[in-house]
């Protein structure tokens, strides 16, 4: 009885925790919804990379685990990847679980220098960005882009009955997406919602309870299910899978969203875009003190310093110091 209660109680991890990442990497290795995600992403790249390209250059922003940036590292036109993220406890496993070069850093201050990458991906990055930040970020991307390169987003989307803990980030309007990308300059190339049919069964489960409990709990509450489920549902996904790449279909509803984008073969430089990012802002994990924000920002302003000092050194082909 009292393993039952512990199991029972436990809290979803948080983005602030070490264990948020152990169970990302769980989660990302078996679940029915990383596998199938991947699926329509390696898809949107398959499609959208030029025949005949190899030895390309990949960024992954916001690695986690370091599951997407091994999983790019696996596709045959690319020949190094670099994957980056603002937690040190993402770094360490990513460096682990990938072949990659892992760095830390923020995706509104990328730490590299401009037309580097031929691909960025950049998956469930936006959502934890404070409110306005991922137009900074999308800024980022294009400018570390080649001209021609592409850049694939996924963030999660909106619910249609709410019920969402705002703590956890905000969720995007696909519209709202499309346009923060294109403010930053790139011409999209394809945009959908995804997860379509699991968002609807979850919507009505949510209405269907008395209490909206689950759908207020903050952190990763994902878990893998049973391996019948499991199967199941990657026989679902694939369905959209080949909707959305194959048939380039835009789903109308789900609770993840894509955007691929292509930054143009000629680009007029943007100074004012530029000059804004120029000017370093602090990032990382929120909180309602300002004390603890201020102290916090000042740690992680001091410590990013001195690592980007040190890695500056080690890979002076691809680091820049804006």
């Amino acid at each position: 009885m009292p393993i039952a209660n512990a199991a029972q109680i436990e809290t979803p991890p948080t983005i602030e925790e070490s264990r948020y990442f152990d169970r990302l990497a769980e989660v990302d290795d078996t679940h029915w919804w990383s596998r199938g995600m991947w699926r329509i992403a390696s898809g949107l790249l398959d499609r959208s990379t030029p025949p005949n390209r190899s030895r390309l250059r990949a960024l992954d922003i916001g690695c986690g685990a370091g599951t997407t940036a091994a999983r790019l590292g696996e596709r045959r036109e690319i020949g190094s990847v670099v994957a980056l993220d603002s937690r040190s406890e993402a770094i360490d496993l990513a460096h682990r679980r990938s072949s990659a070069n892992v760095f830390l850093g923020s995706a509104v201050e990328l730490p590299f220098r401009s037309a580097l990458f031929d691909i960025v991906t950049c998956f469930d990055v936006y959502q934890h960005l404070p409110i306005g930040l991922d137009r900074r970020a999308a800024a980022e991307s294009f400018r570390v882009l080649k001209p021609g390169g592409r850049l694939l987003v996924r963030t999660n989307a909106r619910r249609i009955f709410g019920g969402v803990d705002s703590s956890s980030g905000p969720y995007y309007r696909l519209e709202d997406l499309v346009s923060t990308i294109q403010e930053a300059g790139f011409n999209i190339d394809q945009s959908t919602y995804v997860n379509f049919l699991p968002a609807i069964f979850a919507e009505a489960r949510a209405c269907l309870r008395a209490s909206r409990r689950a759908c207020r709990e903050r952190g990763l509450t994902i878990r893998v299910p049973s391996p019948a489920i499991n199967r199941l549902m990657k026989r679902w996904i694939a369905v959209e899978a080949a909707a959305v790449v194959r048939l380039k279909l835009g789903l109308p509803f789900g609770h993840s969203a894509y955007v691929l984008a292509e930054k143009p073969a000629e680009v007029r430089e943007n100074r004012t875009v530029e000059d804004d990012l120029s000017k370093r802002s602090n990032f990382g994990s929120r909180s309602s003190d300002p004390a603890t924000n201020q102290s916090n920002e000042t740690n992680r302003s001091t410590n990013l310093t001195k690592y980007m000092d040190t890695k500056a050194q080690q890979y002076p082909y691809i680091w820049t110091r804006k």
